[in-house]
């Protein structure tokens, strides 16, 4: 299977990112954003199909910063950096 991939645009983003995570199968998947610190700020189940999905991510209510964007898959786990500006 093609090894997946998460990326997030625009980066730096102001209001919304759209987040863009591949799976293999049919799945379950869990998004979780983590503040600098390493603190967990938000997490959602994630239902995932195989090949691209896509999911908006509401990005009003954070601070500026940079925040890690995990996706958590049956059997990977994909990480990417996304930089919120005002």
């Amino acid at each position: 299977a093609d090894k997946g991939t998460l990326t997030v645009k625009p980066n730096p983003a102001v209001d919304a990112a759209e987040i863009t995570y591949n799976c293999d199968a049919n799945e379950a998947a869990l998004l979780k954003i983590f503040d600098h610190a390493g603190n967990l700020v938000w997490s959602k189940d994630l239902s995932c199909s195989a090949g691209e999905n896509k999911f908006s991510l509401d990005m009003t209510g954070y601070s500026e910063g940079i925040y890690l964007v995990t996706v958590a898959t049956g059997s990977e786990v994909y990480k990417s950096r996304l930089v919120k500006i005002r």
